[in-house]
């Protein structure tokens, strides 16, 4: 694990009976160095695929991928991704 040098998000469910939080954490401080982005939803295993409730996909998980493909799109400015909100002006196709 310590040959990985990208950046990794982690997208958890407090519902997850699969990836439970407890491993959520521990994968958490074994690519301490390498995450940018963490949060927990209120999500099972599956529920980020087919979930009723997809906001977390076209806010916070493209306000990271936007972000490092160098697009701004101000539509998910106050997404949980603070590098995003931060780089992203209102106004900006690119970040600042």
């Amino acid at each position: 694990m310590s040959n990985i040098k990208f950046p990794i998000s982690i997208f958890s469910g407090s519902d997850d009976l699969i990836a439970v939080p407890v491993d959520t954490v521990w994968t958490t401080a074994q690519y301490k160095d390498q995450i940018v982005f963490q949060k927990e939803y209120k999500l099972g295993h599956l529920s980020f695929l087919i979930a009723k409730d997809m906001s977390y996909f076209t806010t916070d998980v493209m306000a990271v991928l936007n972000h490092y493909n160098g697009v701004c799109d101000p539509t998910i400015q106050n997404s949980a991704y603070e590098l995003n909100n931060a780089g992203c002006s209102q106004d900006a196709q690119t970040f600042l």
